[in-house]
């Protein structure tokens, strides 16, 4: 299947929809950015409010504060996803040409049951993953040449007798394990990425069967098994789009690279830090009106095109036909 090929199917569904896919980006963007905001601000009050030393009185109310923080932090994580996948559904939708509207958003909270255990399995499979990354990266790293850079430079703290890794020297020990951090990606290039491409359908199938997680996960199984090049590959022609996603994230963090570059702006450290976040958001609503739905129908497409194909019965071979 070629990617122009597919892009231009999905170019033709975007078109042919009732309700416009650009609204549907903008309010699913727009409601993702105001959250994002309102957590920033709320999130700042709290570290703000948590840093002034109240002494032994104010124990208890520090104490309410940043259980509030980690509760806040915690619920975002949780409903977030669920909020992102409406979307997909939405743009599944569309590349059916269904109608899709606002209400299509909500179908990650509706399913609720199956897409939080998907997740789940989906987080629990991550993590044992990038243990198992981690650990082999350690093991190469200091069997092999590559470590003795880092071994010279924990010479002088050996010497000295110190016990623990202190923040201080895990800063000054951090520019002598840049191979350990080409050993991992290596690493994780070799492991984890046929293993993302192994649950890379895992929303579209279980948004296509009702039957539960574990069942989406052994049908994204079986719809990757001989595909995983070819929609690596389908990917890759995407690239302008991760990047483009990339560099509108690190943009939020403007003000700290301002800092790590040593360069000084006649602004207060407050301003910078809600002026690059602003920007970047406004940036990232912009870019999910123009390019998500493209993105995300292409991609719907290219399911339901792998599935039909993996759907699709052999005809059988005409009685007495020789095979030799």
């Amino acid at each position: 299947m070629s990617p122009k090929t597919i892009k231009q199917d999905a170019q033709a569904a975007l078109g042919a929809t009732s309700f416009s896919p650009g609204k549907l980006a903008l309010i699913h963007g727009g409601v993702t950015i105001v959250f994002s905001l309102l957590l920033s601000a709320i999130s700042h009050l709290l570290t703000d409010s948590i840093a002034i030393p109240n002494g032994l009185s104010g124990v208890t109310i520090r104490a309410a504060l940043e259980t509030a923080q980690t509760i806040l932090s915690f619920a975002a994580s949780i409903l977030t996803p669920f909020w992102s996948v409406g979307f997909v559904f939405a743009m599944m939708q569309v590349s059916r040409k269904e109608d899709a509207t606002p209400r299509s958003l909500l179908e990650g909270f509706r399913r609720f049951g199956p897409m939080l255990r998907l997740f789940l399995l989906l987080l629990l499979t991550i993590v044992s993953m990038g243990m198992v990354c981690a650990y082999l990266s350690s093991m190469i790293f200091t069997a092999t040449p590559l470590s003795s850079g880092l071994e010279k430079a924990m010479i002088p703290y050996i010497e000295a007798g110190a016990e623990t890794i202190t923040d201080e020297m895990l800063m000054a020990l951090i520019p002598h394990m840049g191979w350990f951090f080409v050993v991992l990606f290596v690493v994780i290039v070799a492991l984890g990425l046929p293993m993302y491409y192994r649950y890379r359908l895992c929303v579209y199938t279980l948004f296509d069967d009702a039957k539960g997680a574990r069942h989406a996960i052994y049908q994204s199984k079986l719809l990757s098994l001989h595909n995983r090049m070819e929609m690596f590959r389908f990917d890759l022609s995407f690239w302008w789009y991760y990047l483009s996603a990339l560099l509108i994230s690190a943009l939020a963090y403007g003000d700290l690279l301002l800092k790590a570059l040593k360069v000084q702006l006649p602004v207060s450290n407050g301003v910078l830090f809600w002026g690059f976040l602003i920007l970047s958001m406004g940036l990232e609503l912009l870019f999910i009106w123009r390019f998500s739905p493209l993105y995300q129908t292409a991609y719907a497409t290219y399911y339901s095109r792998i599935k039909d194909r993996f759907l699709t019965p052999i005809t059988p071979p005409p009685a007495g036909t020789d095979y030799e």
